[in-house]
């Protein structure tokens, strides 16, 4: 019995045994908390065990477990940068697991000067990262505009709503007279050409246009001279580093995604549609004025209806009406923007590959931009110390474009200057493509006035059409032979080839005298770098430690043009250089070389993760300098200090100290400024010429040098819920280099030399809140996350030269109203006529009681902005989610030299007054009432025609200051459980807005525009072409 007994107890002891050792499976997924994305790597550990797996590359993991572990036992999820992760397993066999990021454990890393990472709290300078995610929520064409806004100390400024108009960007205000203020633009560690040809004609593109906005993964402005000197001379102006999307480990996954935009004008100059073409209140056809009669006094005459009657000539038809031509010349554009990506790889190499095709459509007709690229993108580690990565970018692009303001041939210019009795259609439906609209039965031109063309005429008639093809590319190797050392040889290339073809016939009135005229014009850009750089990581003691990097860079540039002129078609309707009679025909070349050739050193020290500081130092030697100065050198000191690390300051998680002062340095703006001797080759007329310079070189030149200081704090609460990021900096420039006029009987028109100091100082300030923060573990939650910045730039001219108190800034378009840099102003100031003053500023009269004109220019507006505050918030709730950035600006003034001339010409709005009396305030300035207050009446008509229609520039500025609601979109994500079923891994679909309102006290356009286009010059509109509001949807879909 007892052995009986004893079997029982055996067996029974069995199989309680094998049902403990038999086993399940416990699966789930791992995810970031904060942006769903699926955590690779996470460990996952049954807690006090080492029993654990990690998560493969969908953040997925599958644990065996037994039945009494599923039951009793806690599941660890552990992953560097998180914050440890204990769930219960309850008896469950399937747990997700959402990790939240540490913040004490994970230091925000960022791209710095020559493609370096580095934690951002080991720098002691500004910096500011921009997601890829919200530069497509902008839905830009041009990656520069979707920077508006976001940056503290940034200010972007497109110069029109034209596809592929030129956007300028300017960092920190601007240091250089003559010289570029663009930011140097650096796309994975290759320094890119940002070109801006500008012309007087059309809206000409900065090349940055180029890039496809759909192939970045983040872009990281460098802003004071510590975060970009190591990019050297190129840099001065700080750096905008682009970083493109690379191919991941995992399996091979496809993201498609299309934008349609619908772009109507924003905001135009508010014209008079009551009085008639004609001169003091007498109807007159042909005339340049609309100083004519009532229109609802006149009628059609049967002999002719573009010519008004009374209601008592015989010939007296129809009423008169006035016409909205600009309501029937603008056109709704359409962008369709349409990419591709596919990207993978495994533990050793991967890939992306980028195809993206925009075709955009303007708001002034026949006008257009198209870009077409493909970018590859590869990585592979060859051995265990060595990986080699490259990659190639081929755009092509073409652009149709209208004709600007500044010329006679420009569509706002006619279209405003149009009374508003004359009708631009002739009555058509379709006025663009019926050439009875705009020309008349003997085939001449048809326009209410001979001085400018009918603007369906010039969209027709006067074109300027681009093309360009462009390839960027860089191959890249590291070689790591010790754990401490890595050394990275990188060689990039740049190069593009430009064809433009501007042409204007023969009854066009900006080459009427001319018989018409054609240009064809070729540039050809190539740039080559490259850099070789030894990084070292010391551990010099317990805490202390430091990194090495040095460095050679080689830059070489070669740009070559081909311009060719002609005028005085021999037929007509044949624009071609072939109908140009080669008597007739200008032909040039150019030829511009340069390299740049840099040793450059970065030393960074940190002692226990709270005491930072950093040396650097470069040198470069460039070939637009003389030989006897063309070395120079500029370092740069900057520290952090985080007493966080070592004291318990409460709420307050992360505070950091920081300050750093620079030297940065600048050659010429242009190749051959050392010489009078160099010429230009080409031919005149048919007979080979050639022509002397007409500046006087400098042998004597030296670099320009800018001095920058900068000290500011970096604040988080516990949990990153409320960041602060704050900045006082100061720069100066000195020794300019400039192009000077002098007097023309020299044989010369200007000299080179070095003069001048421009300083800068500013606060930039970044405020970001989680209100609510984002937990994809609770979809059900409403999320909102806050920022703000702030920016304000105050700049001023300290000194040019002795008997030199002003210089007029190069600019395209209106001479008459130009922008300055003047001793004791702010950079830029705009410089025009004013009216006479006496010594108390009273305004002289004359005897009639109207204003004098001064014979001398003055100051008459500053454009530079007061503050700038760009207000962005992320609102999300279950799978919807919305985004807007609101865009306020506070000061800064515009010459609205479209309203002078339209108020001068009676088509403004403003002289719907015009039979009112007036009294203008000012005193007499000569006569026996000399010096008092003038009480002479005058028709208010007989005031706006003495403004001339450029005749005085002070009655026309307006400070400008405007709210706008610069971007939203509205996203909703489908739900994964739904796209599971269709094979899609992720899905969303958005509608998007830009310049969804606009409220400003500005009278004319978008006040965001600039006649001088990409040029130093800004604040002036000469009948600018407008900008845009836009409206759209974007699909993307990831397999």
């Amino acid at each position: 019995m007892k052995l009986i007994n004893a079997f029982v107890a055996l067996l029974s002891l069995s199989v309680f045994s094998f049902s403990g050792f038999a086993q399940e499976s416990v699966t789930g997924t791992v995810t970031d908390a904060q942006t769903g994305e699926a955590l690779p790597g996470v460990s996952v550990v049954l807690k006090g065990t080492t029993n654990g797996v990690p998560t493969n590359l969908d953040g997925e993991f599958t644990l065996k477990l037994s039945q009494e572990e599923i039951e009793n036992d806690t599941l660890e999820f552990r992953f560097l940068g998180y914050k440890v992760l204990v769930r219960p397993i309850g008896g469950r066999t399937v747990i997700d697991a959402f990790l939240k990021p540490d913040q004490e454990l994970l230091d925000e890393v960022v791209i710095t000067a020559i493609g370096i990472e580095k934690d951002k709290r080991k720098l002691g300078y500004s910096v500011t990262e921009v997601q890829g995610d919200e530069i497509i929520k902008s839905r830009e064409t041009n990656i520069v505009n979707a920077l508006n806004s976001k940056v503290a100390g940034v200010q972007v400024t497109s110069t029109s709503g034209s596809p592929g108009a030129s956007s300028v960007v300017r960092i920190r205000g601007n240091t250089s007279i003559n010289g570029n203020n663009e930011p140097l633009y650096v796309i994975d560690g290759i320094p890119i050409d940002n070109s801006y040809r500008g012309s007087n004609f059309t809206d000409q593109a900065n090349r940055a246009i180029d890039i496809d906005p759909n192939d970045i993964e983040s872009m990281t402005v460098l802003k004071g001279g510590a975060a970009s000197v190591l990019y050297g001379l190129r840099a001065s102006n700080g750096a905008i580093i682009i970083n493109t999307k690379q191919g991941k480990k995992g399996k091979t996954k496809v993201t498609f995604s299309s934008t349609t935009t619908f772009d109507v004008v924003n905001k135009l100059p508010e014209k008079q549609s009551i009085f008639a073409q004609g001169d003091n209140g007498q109807f007159v056809r042909g005339s340049n004025f609309s100083w004519g009669p009532r229109i609802d006094t006149m009628f059609n005459s049967s002999i002719d209806d573009e010519f008004l009657v009374p209601a008592s000539d015989p010939t007296a038809t129809t009423g008169a009406r006035s016409f909205d031509n600009s309501e029937n010349f603008f056109q709704t554009g359409v962008t369709l923007n349409n990419s591709l990506s596919i990207t993978g790889g495994n533990d050793q190499s991967s890939f992306y590959l980028g195809l993206a095709d925009l075709r955009q459509t303007g708001i002034i007709p026949l006008t257009e931009f198209n870009r077409t690229s493909i970018r590859l993108t590869g990585s592979t580690q060859v051995s265990e110390k060595l990986r080699v990565r490259a990659s190639a970018n081929y755009i092509t692009s073409k652009a149709d474009r209208a004709q600007k303001g500044s010329n006679l041939s420009g569509v706002m210019l006619g279209l405003m200057r149009t009374p508003p009795s004359y009708d631009l259609t002739n009555g058509s439906s379709n006025p663009v493509n019926d050439e009875s609209a705009w020309s008349e039965p003997d085939g001449t031109q048809r326009t209410y006035h001979g001085a400018y063309d009918n603007p369906y005429w010039s969209v027709n008639k006067n074109r300027n059409e681009e093309s360009l093809n462009r390839l960027i590319g860089f191959v890249e190797a590291s070689w790591q032979p010790f754990e401490w050392m890595n050394v990275m040889n990188r060689t990039g290339v740049d190069t593009y080839s430009e064809q433009r073809k501007s042409y204007w016939d023969r009854q066009s009135n900006e080459f009427t005298d001319l018989g018409g005229a054609i240009f064809d014009e070729t540039f050809n850009q190539r740039n080559i770098t490259n850099d070789l750089i030894v990084t070292i990581d010391h551990e010099i003691a317990s805490d202390f430690n430091a990194q090495y990097i040095i460095g050679h860079s080689f830059q070489d540039f070669n740009s070559t043009s081909y311009v060719v002129d002609g005028f005085d078609f021999v037929v007509d309707d044949f624009y071609d250089m072939s109908n140009i009679a080669s008597i007739n025909v200008t032909a040039d070349d150019f030829l511009d070389r340069k390299r740049i050739i840099g040793l450059f050193g970065d030393f960074s020290f940190d002692y226990k993760r709270t005491y930072y500081l950093t040396l650097t130092g470069r040198n470069d030697w460039s070939s637009t300098l003389p030989a006897d100065n063309n070395s120079f050198f500029y370092p740069s000191v900057s520290l952090g200090f985080v007493p966080t690390e070592m004291l318990y300051l409460g709420v307050l998680e992360y505070v950091k100290l920081r300050g750093s002062y620079a030297v940065t340095g600048n050659d010429a703006f242009a190749s051959y400024l050392t010489s009078n001797f160099f010429v230009s080759g080409g031919s005149t007329q048919g007979q080979l010429s050639y022509f002397p310079a007409s500046v006087i070189g400098n042998n004597e030149l030296s670099p320009e040098f800018t001095r920058s200081f900068e000290i500011g704090t970096d604040v988080r609460t516990r949990n990153n819920r409320v960041g602060l990021d704050l900045t006082y900096y100061h720069t100066s420039s000195v020794d300019q280099i400039v192009q000077i006029p002098i007097a023309n009987s020299t044989g010369y028109s200007s000299v080179i030399t070095n003069i001048g100091e421009i300083e800068n100082q500013g606060i930039e300030a970044l405020v970001n809140v989680n209100v609510v923060e984002r937990e994809v573990s609770k979809p059900n939650k409403v999320w909102w996350n806050t920022s703000l910045n702030f920016t304000r730039n105050r700049s001023e001219v300290i000194e040019l030269t002795d008997g030199l108190d002003n210089i007029a800034l190069p600019s395209n378009g209106l001479a008459s109203t130009q922008s300055r840099v003047v001793v004791g102003e702010q950079y830029g100031v705009l410089f025009g006529f004013v009216w006479e003053r006496d010594d108390a500023g009273n305004i002289l009269v004359n005897e009639n009681g109207l204003p004098i004109r001064s014979a001398e220019a003055d100051i008459i507006g500053d454009p530079n902005p007061g503050f700038t505050i760009g207000w962005r918030n992320n609102i999300g709730w279950r799978n919807w989610e919305l985004t807007f950035l609101l865009d306020i600006r506070k000061g800064g003034d515009i010459y609205n030299g479209t309203r002078a001339v339209m108020t001068s010409l009676g088509t403004h709005e403003d002289t719907e007054d015009r039979n009112e009396e007036i009294i203008f305030e000012g005193v007499f300035a000569s006569g026996e009432n000399a010096g008092q207050a003038n009480d002479v009446s005058v028709r208010k008509e007989d005031l706006y025609r003495s403004y001339g229609l450029v005749n005085v520039s002070e009655e026309f500025v307006e400070e400008v200051n405007w709210v706008r609601m610069r971007d939203v979109s509205l996203t909703y994500n489908f739900s994964p459980a739904f796209l599971d079923k269709i094979g899609i891994e992720r899905a969303s679909l958005s509608l998007t807005a830009r310049n969804l309102f606009l409220i400003t006290n500005y009278t004319g356009i978008d006040p965001e525009t600039s006649l001088g286009g990409g040029s130093n010059a800004f604040g002036r509109d000469y009948f600018n072409n407008p900008n845009t509001r836009s409206y759209g949807f974007n699909l993307t879909v990831t397999l």
